[in-house]
């Protein structure tokens, strides 16, 4: 059993991707707040499926703007737990800030260890992770590093 310690800061995903739900693929204002909330919720790739799967039943095809809010709204629900503040894309790389004491030194080890060169750290009050992109898109490698810091 894992104890997870809350964080205080609400996390910012910024993946330079547009990330909503266009007025054409639900029209009805309330319907797509209330599936903006729903959305929100996602904190598993369970979850993901889940309102994907009821996406695509009540209002077809999902544009990409849609798929990407899906990915961020993961993005930010686990890493918010993992007691990152920040992810950012800045040109080729992934900057991951980190709220004080969250950046534990198995994770630093561990994600040496997957990344090698492609990873950085900056140690201080608020410490930060890059990560040099390579071809996957940003949001899976951003989910790639909290899966991996999640299985420590």
């Amino acid at each position: 059993e894992t104890l997870e310690k809350t964080y205080e800061s609400d996390t910012e995903v910024n993946l330079g991707s547009n990330a909503y739900i266009p007025e054409e693929y639900i029209s009805d204002e309330i319907v797509r707040l209330d599936m903006y909330k729903h959305i929100a919720s996602i904190e598993s790739l369970d979850d993901k499926i889940d309102i994907t799967d009821e996406l695509i039943d009540r209002f077809g095809d999902i544009p990409k703007a849609v798929l990407n809010l899906l990915d961020i709204s993961m993005i930010h629900n686990r890493a918010s737990r993992l007691g990152i503040s920040r992810i950012v894309k800045q040109s080729r790389s992934l900057i991951f800030v980190f709220e004080k004491d969250s950046l534990k030194p198995e994770a630093i080890s561990a994600l040496i260890d997957a990344y090698d060169t492609r990873v950085g750290f900056l140690g201080s009050d608020t410490p930060r992770l890059s990560l040099e992109l390579e071809d996957a898109p940003a949001a899976q490698e951003a989910l790639n590093v909290i899966d991996l810091m999640y299985n420590i």
